[in-house]
């Protein structure tokens, strides 16, 4: 009887040391790991998220940024800069290393500007990165185009005179590029295109399309700006970008 009586103990206390992780006691410390990206920023940069439209290569692109202390103390930036990106990105108006005074006094915010140029088309992102600090995030993206045409600047031309121009469409990408519309907008009748481009206008990779012939016929003195825009449909792949828009200049004398 005592027997039975001790394997039913024994029993009953297993059972109850098996209970459900779920019945456990909420009370009991939790570890919580220690991220250092995620600490709170001293200092804030807007705009904070940074989109381009579409550029052409080689051109520049600028934005004005603000940099403010939103702490009660100095904060000192030792340095700037987007790792991926440095050598065709740069901070104009600001020298490192640099302090912000505390929140609200004199010197508490700093103005600059943010340049990007490269000649190279493709896609561009990254974030801004500081040696002593971990944020606040910023963060840039652009794009650059594979298929695109400089502008035009024509030379000073007479009144009802003739000045020819030959514009050819850049193909930058690994695949053929078709131009599917091509237009010439001229509300006054300054600018000839002729003969006419035939359409679709395929351009073979790394190459440039056939000439384009564009005429200033100016019939009136004075400048004389005008554009030309177009769409370009790729034969595969969807990264590929391309700047739409051809700006005409011409002086008319």
């Amino acid at each position: 009887m005592i027997v039975r009586l001790y394997i039913l103990l024994f029993f009953l206390s297993f059972l109850f040391s098996c209970q459900d992780p779920a019945s456990v006691d909420a009370t009991r410390d939790k570890k919580v790991k220690y991220d250092p990206n995620d600490v709170p920023p001293n200092f804030l940069i807007t705009p904070s998220v940074i989109n381009t439209d579409v550029l052409r290569p080689n051109q520049v692109y600028e934005i004005d940024l603000t940099m403010s202390n939103i702490t009660d103390q100095q904060v000192t930036i030792l340095d700037a800069y987007f790792p991926k990106l440095r050598s065709i990105t740069s901070l104009i108006g600001i020298y490192f290393p640099f302090t912000l005074e505390m929140e609200l006094t004199t010197g508490d915010t700093k103005d600059f500007t943010l340049r990007f140029q490269t000649s190279e088309s493709g896609y561009y992102h990254d974030t801004l990165m500081y040696p002593n600090h971990k944020n606040p995030k910023v963060i840039f993206t652009a794009r650059v185009a594979h298929v695109y045409a400089n502008d035009l600047a024509f030379d000073d031309t007479q009144v009802n005179q003739f000045n020819l121009k030959l514009l050819q469409i850049r193909n930058n990408s690994t695949v053929v590029a078709t131009i599917t519309e091509f237009e010439l907008i001229d509300e006054n009748g300054n600018y000839i295109n002729e003969p006419e481009v035939n359409l679709p206008l395929n351009i073979n990779p790394q190459s440039n399309s056939e000439d384009i012939k564009i005429t200033f016929n100016p019939t009136t003195s004075g400048l004389h700006n005008s554009k030309i825009k177009f769409k370009v449909e790729f034969e595969s792949g969807e990264n590929w970008y391309y700047y739409n828009e051809i700006g005409i200049s011409g002086n008319g004398i």
